[in-house]
């Protein structure tokens, strides 16, 4: 922990506390975030990912890279593990059809045998950043109405449930945007993404609502 950070937003999402990105087809993604923010990989086999760049990347990639003479900018793209979400709304993301689409994949991601390790990788981080006098706050993002209109109610509880008794546990705030009116379609990349305009929206918002009475209530903006 950084000796100035002051306060934490920890975002939750709909599947985030039955979800483990080691057993999805985004598991790439780990090694990215091991290389480039030294979050450290959930098992102790060995990955050649972890620890060489060039295993990093796609062997196109890595040739592109080295014809640059690796004098590159990874961070305008998803390059680093992260996507970038420039422009307006893509209609077809936005449909009907494809929200539901959306919602039954990540209903797959749901696995009620990763829900107690999530929580106590939970209690973990709070526990620590407590005890360094970091606040913490939970947030849900925003996302498309015909999204969550496809939910499933029983997780929709559960989760709220859980939430709910972590806050209680913890003395912080919870935030819950996901069904937030001033987001519309103009906002949204795809059903549970924000665009460019949706995240600076969402920015302004987080601070003026959440982060300012943070470090009101402790005098210290």
């Amino acid at each position: 922990v950084t000796p100035k950070l002051s306060t934490v937003v920890v975002t939750i999402s709909y599947f985030g506390l039955w979800y483990k990105l080691s057993n999805e087809s985004e598991e790439w993604r780990r090694c990215f975030y091991y290389q480039f923010w030294d979050m450290e990989p959930e098992s102790d086999t060995f990955d050649p990912r972890n620890i060489s760049k060039i295993a990093l990347y796609s062997p196109g990639v890595s040739i592109d890279y080295l014809m640059q003479g690796f004098d590159v900018d990874i961070s305008r793209n998803d390059s680093n593990g992260w996507q970038s979400l420039l422009g307006g709304p893509i209609e077809f993301l936005l449909t009907d059809e494809s929200s539901e689409n959306r919602m039954l994949a990540h209903n797959e991601f749901i696995h009620r045998n990763h829900l107690n390790d999530n929580l106590s990788y939970i209690d973990r981080l709070l526990t620590e950043l407590q005890s360094r006098d970091v606040r913490v706050v939970l947030v849900t993002v925003p996302v498309y109405g015909r999204y969550l209109k496809h939910a499933d109610p029983q997780i929709l509880s559960e989760n709220h449930r859980i939430i709910a008794g972590i806050a209680s546990r913890y003395s912080v705030s919870y935030h819950d945007y996901s069904r937030d009116t001033r987001f519309g379609y103009q906002d949204f990349y795809d059903p549970d993404h924000l665009n460019q305009t949706g995240a600076q929206k969402f920015s302004r918002l987080l601070d003026a609502e959440v982060l300012v009475t943070q470090f009101d209530d402790h005098g210290d903006r």
